[in-house]
């Protein structure tokens, strides 16, 4: 895992973005986004901002992005309320990540991503506007696409795409990895079931994780959750001295993990409790904020999936099943 940075700025820089000062990003000062990127210490150019470390503005409620001409290093611009790329980075030399969005098009997009690539839980139909080569993995999951046409020439690790409307994996260019999708055109269906198994109830207790999360920072008012992992950290007695890396953004990565089913191994045992109990603080939070009945976000969840066609179908008892599941996952 990058260093990455390590003071209050993704806060300053998003609270700007987010539209308290109409900046002039193409010419001339760009005003509180230049005090907002002195803390990454990038330098303005005419092309756009050139960010020499880690630049990570998720989970900010951001609308749209800076003019960035290029990051050295990961670029994570997840969980906000993106629906363009615009403004995005040209050059990202590791990791690229503007999953769980409202992105139609990828395009604008950078051209160039030296790790992996993430545009799960956008609305794209396409991937249209991705690198032509990407040398990671590739992540695509819960998107409506409908074709692989304009997907990269080559991904030089994993393939990854599930709960999208594609019937073909035709358009795929090369994938040196695995492919894990739960289209069956060109893969077998032993490997499917092999690495994913059918939908199940797990499936949509992660969706309606999803749904929880992206309410608690959408709508639910809560914009930054840093003071929590402060004190749940304090809790497990670890403190930010401990760790060569940024403590907040490895909890959050982690989070972010576990909600998707990915392999926790890269993290020590105490960044997975905080994470844990991190998510699990905020479910607490939306049941006691969100004033509408979960249930149906279990149905809309499990349409999304294809559990069922109507989500008014389910049992109450499949409800209580998914809710259990969902605290399974989150493991506390």
């Amino acid at each position: 895992m990058r260093k990455a940075i390590s003071d209050r700025g993704i806060g300053r820089i998003a609270k700007v973005i987010r539209g308290q000062e109409e900046p002039d990003y193409g010419k001339g000062d760009p005003g509180q986004v230049k005090q907002a990127m002195e803390v990454y210490k990038a330098q303005w150019t005419p092309e756009g901002w050139v960010v020499p470390k880690d630049l990570w503005i998720f989970n900010s409620r951001m609308t749209k992005l800076p003019l960035i001409k290029s990051v050295n290093g990961d670029f994570k611009c997840d969980n906000n309320r993106l629906t363009s790329l615009a403004g995005s980075p040209l050059e990202v030399s590791g990791d690229f990540d503007c999953s769980f969005n409202k992105i139609k098009t990828l395009e604008g997009g950078p051209e160039h991503v030296g790790g992996n690539y993430s545009c799960s839980g956008n609305q794209l139909t396409t991937l249209e506007g991705t690198p032509r080569r990407i040398e990671g993995n590739l992540s695509c999951n819960s998107n409506p696409l409908v074709t692989l046409e304009g997907s990269p020439e080559y991904i030089g690790g994993y393939f990854w795409c599930y709960q999208t409307q594609l019937t073909s994996l035709e358009g795929l260019g090369e994938v040196v990895g695995e492919i894990s999708t739960d289209v069956t055109e060109g893969v077998s269906t032993e490997k499917v079931e092999e690495e994913r198994g059918p939908i199940s109830v797990e499936d949509v207790a992660r969706k309606l994780l999803e749904y929880e999360t992206d309410w608690l920072y959408e709508l639910g008012g809560m914009d930054d959750t840093s003071h929590w992992v402060e004190q749940i950290a304090a809790d497990v007695g670890v403190s930010q001295d401990d760790y060569e890396d940024d403590l907040l953004e490895a909890v959050y990565d982690a989070k972010d993990d576990i909600k998707r089913g990915n392999d926790l191994s890269p993290y020590d045992e105490s960044i997975i409790t905080i994470a844990r109990r991190l998510l699990d603080r905020e479910i607490d939070f939306v049941s006691e904020s969100y004033t509408g009945d979960t249930a149906d976000w279990v149905r809309e969840a499990a349409e999304e999936v294809g559990v069922v066609e109507n989500g008014d179908d389910l049992s109450e008892d499949y409800i209580d099943q998914v809710y259990d599941e969902m605290y399974k996952i989150i493991g506390v």
